[in-house]
């Protein structure tokens, strides 16, 4: 209950005191569940508040790639799950969240190196921007 009150905080102040010019990152693993879907029409309603470019980006990972990389330290030192019991749990309980948005960009991390898939997003972002 709190995350979700803290999560509503953070996106009214995103609108109201938030620079027109500024840009917002959020990352959420998101599961096809009515909670879920709840959280992303939130963001996009955000994102509409603020008159800003919604760019939805699907990370996309096989199971096995995720079991590897799962207990690094660096995922601890950001606050990831690291757990791969829990992991093999939600790959074999949730489907991800099928959503649609015109901006979407799909990318498949299991074959990317974190630099390239950054790359991608950033020159996506700027490709719609000039559009």
């Amino acid at each position: 209950d709190k995350t979700d009150m803290i999560r509503d905080i953070v996106l009214d102040t995103m609108v109201e005191i938030g620079a027109p010019d500024a840009s917002f990152v959020m990352t959420n693993v998101l599961v096809d569940t009515p909670s879920d879907m709840k959280l992303f029409e939130k963001i996009l309603q955000t994102a509409k508040r603020r008159s800003a470019l919604f760019v939805p980006v699907k990370l996309k990972c096989d199971e096995n790639s995720m079991l590897e990389r799962v207990s690094n330290a660096d995922r601890k030192e950001k606050l990831k799950l690291t757990d791969r019991t829990k992991l093999k749990f939600m790959f074999e309980q949730y489907d991800t969240l099928p959503f649609t948005h015109d901006n979407t960009l799909e990318i498949d991390t299991g074959k990317n190196e974190p630099a390239e898939s950054v790359a991608r997003i950033i020159g996506y972002i700027k490709q719609l921007e000039q559009a």
